[in-house]
């Protein structure tokens, strides 16, 4: 699943929603509001940023329930997150 839309987005992960499918929140940053959420839910929860440059996780309402963050870009040594 791909989230690209301008309105405010809430991702919850669920056993459900993740066995049925895998999210990727993707786009250009202008897609990103102030009302967009990321949620782990209950268990262990990876969020996995890939890719180049930075990701700030400032910008988002919510960010909450994931115990680890992962950060990978094989053709690029700096990857940055901040929250």
């Amino acid at each position: 699943m791909v989230l690209l839309s301008a309105g405010d987005q809430t991702v919850q992960a669920t056993a459900t929603t993740l066995n049925a499918s895998t999210y990727v929140y993707s786009g250009m940053t202008s897609t990103y509001t102030g009302g967009d959420q990321l949620d782990g839910g209950a268990g262990y929860d990876v969020l996995a940023l890939t890719g180049p440059g930075s990701f700030d996780l400032a910008g988002l309402a919510q960010f909450t329930g994931f115990e680890e963050v992962a950060t990978s870009w094989m053709a690029e040594l700096a990857t940055t997150c901040s929250r």
